[in-house]
């Protein structure tokens, strides 16, 4: 059933219907949009790891437009990851480039979220060569300090008389 909207002008326009034996088909514009994006910021870097550590059984259904054919996921998902360690900074965060001086905590908590979701997905420690224990102790200690900053915030102003 289809309803055609009043204001639609007859000749103009189109429709188009796509029909998918599974739900990740309609993903698959996603997926190549960040293999193909042409920048390389860690948070990029590690978005493009988010599809293949999630979805690594049914990659194939993706059609993915790549130079080349990815055949092993795995060995791909730990060749990336040996890059992303090079960008970890001495504060054991993220900067978004590797010649970033300081970290940034959404970089960090992008790549800290693609790291438990590989883990999730059976990968080993050893496979995720980054310092994941220096990665947490950065991630909270912002989180101290958020917590702390907020509760002045929310103090009511002293009065001095």
């Amino acid at each position: 059933y289809l309803i055609i909207p009043t204001f639609a002008e007859d000749g103009l326009g189109s429709i188009s219907v796509t029909l998918d034996a599974t739900r990740l088909g309609p993903l698959g514009s996603a997926v190549n949009y960040l293999f193909s994006y042409p920048y390389g910021c860690i948070e990029q870097r590690a978005s493009k790891l988010l599809p293949l550590v999630t979805f690594e059984e049914y990659i194939d259904v993706f059609n993915m437009d790549l130079s080349e054919k990815i055949t092993d996921i795995k060995s791909l998902v730990k060749s990336y990851f040996s890059e992303i360690k090079n960008y970890q900074l001495p504060s054991g965060g993220y900067g978004y480039w590797s010649t970033s001086q300081k970290s940034n905590i959404y970089a960090s908590s992008r790549v800290a979220h693609v790291y438990a979701v590989a883990r999730e997905r059976g990968y080993a420690a050893s496979d995720l060569p980054i310092n994941i224990e220096e990665l947490t102790i950065y991630l909270k200690n912002l989180g101290a300090k958020a917590a702390v900053s907020e509760q002045r915030l929310r103090k009511p102003p002293s009065h001095s008389g």
